[in-house]
């Protein structure tokens, strides 16, 4: 099967949404299909962009550039699709790419992905170009229906552009693909999606199997981790309040909370306002294979999100997490996807992410069995059975032979 991949977060560059997208690839490609991919240069906030963990993706990656003429391009790209959405001009390259593509491959199928919302543009119209079956992901709200604290300003006009388009792409697409049922319930709120083309399917992780718990306290040290940047949504200073007040509990102990990723300067003051510069590390970005191995050394790994009415989101490091088998501290809204994660398949403590006393209460109770070996409960194996990519790849193939 030859598959066409439109994803404009992609590898090299590292990041949640683009990593994601790799590791998918890469297990696609493992199974033995043919696929190619549609990208962009991320501009960033990005870990890196190195190609060196994703080799076997790179002679298989078109990623798209754009020459001068910006204003032009803009005028010729809504002549063209008669939409008017951020990505336009990356939707008119990336289409001249893939009618020169489709001459020598004849694409079965089209993949079209996050992180945002323009790939799924030159999904639309290739689809109907061709008459071939497509697949669109979403893996967050549309971009006019984001959720508190993260919510955006559209114009009334941009709002009916919106509307208009991502109503095409539920009629048009084949199936449509959400990482949680709590999203796709979320967005049916204000689309209308036709339950027949709805599959559930979760990120995907990076191998079969979960390392074996190894959780061995040395020196008396209690290492915890996040990995990844924390935005300004996802607000730290209750969990710096709740881990100020731990270091002094547990005073025998030395406590260290490190943050993998980029840290914006808002962050930093906030640990010298606490003065837990000796306890809270900000050990910078790293390729994404290297951060794995360096989280394997952590006591408990930390997941943090915002402070939401509703958790619809599933975080990309959840999975990861699951993976390492390393205890999970999920610090998330009441009736979250990660919630029900672990309520259901253990892994961790979930904490809520509006009241520091319960960050305390969850993170004490993980620190003290830490302390006493008693983390059984804390086993990932059962857990990351939803997102090892056999299971995942199943759930496409399940798709595939609908399709054909």
């Amino acid at each position: 099967m030859k598959i066409l991949f439109l994803a404009t977060g992609f590898a090299p560059y590292l990041f949640s949404e683009n990593i994601v997208n790799s590791k998918l690839v890469s297990s696609f490609l493992n199974k033995g299909l043919d696929v190619r991919v549609i990208s962009k240069k991320d501009e960033g906030p990005i870990y890196g962009n190195d190609w060196s963990d994703w080799e076997s993706l790179k002679d298989i990656t078109y990623e798209i550039a754009y020459v001068n003429n910006k204003y032009i391009d803009y005028i010729r790209s809504f002549l063209k699709f008669k939409y008017f959405i951020p990505g336009l001009r990356w939707n008119l390259y990336a289409v001249k790419l893939i009618e020169k593509l489709q001459e020598k491959y004849k694409f079965d199928l089209i993949i079209s992905r996050s992180p945002d919302d323009s790939s799924h543009l030159a999904a639309l119209y290739i689809s109907k170009k061709y008459n071939i079956p497509w697949i669109a992901n979403f893996n967050d709200p549309m971009i006019n229906i984001w959720p508190k604290p993260y919510e955006k300003k559209i114009k009334f006009i941009n709002n009916l552009f919106y509307k208009n388009y991502f109503n095409k792409i539920f009629q048009n697409a084949s199936y449509l693909t959400f990482p949680s049922i709590e999203l796709a319930n979320y967005i049916k709120r204000y689309y209308y999606l036709n339950e027949k083309k709805i599959h559930i399917i979760p990120h995907i992780g990076l191998e079969d199997k979960v390392l074996p718990q190894n959780n061995v306290i040395k020196n008396n040290t209690i290492k915890m981790c996040h990995s990844g940047n924390l935005s300004k949504e996802r607000n730290p200073e209750l969990i710096i309040k709740a881990f100020s007040k731990l270091i002094k509990k547990y005073k025998s102990y030395k406590l260290y909370l490190d943050f993998i990723g980029n840290s914006d300067k808002s962050f930093r003051n906030l640990v010298e306002k606490y003065k837990l510069n000796n306890n809270i590390r900000f050990i910078g970005p790293f390729k994404y294979k290297e951060s794995l191995k360096i989280m394997k050394n952590y006591n408990i790994l930390l997941l943090v999100e915002a402070i939401l009415k509703e958790g619809i989101f599933l975080p990309s490091k959840f999975i990861d997490y699951a993976m390492l088998n390393i205890p999970i501290c999920a610090i998330t809204p009441k009736n979250s996807v990660v919630m029900n994660y672990i309520n259901t398949y253990g892994g961790g403590e979930v904490a809520d992410s509006s009241k520091e006393q319960d960050i305390y209460y969850k993170m004490d109770i993980m620190i003290n069995n830490v302390i006493n070996n008693n983390i059984e409960n804390y086993n990932t194996q059962i857990l990351y059975e939803n997102f090892k990519p056999s299971n995942i790849i199943f759930q496409y193939e399940k798709i595939f032979r609908e399709l054909f």
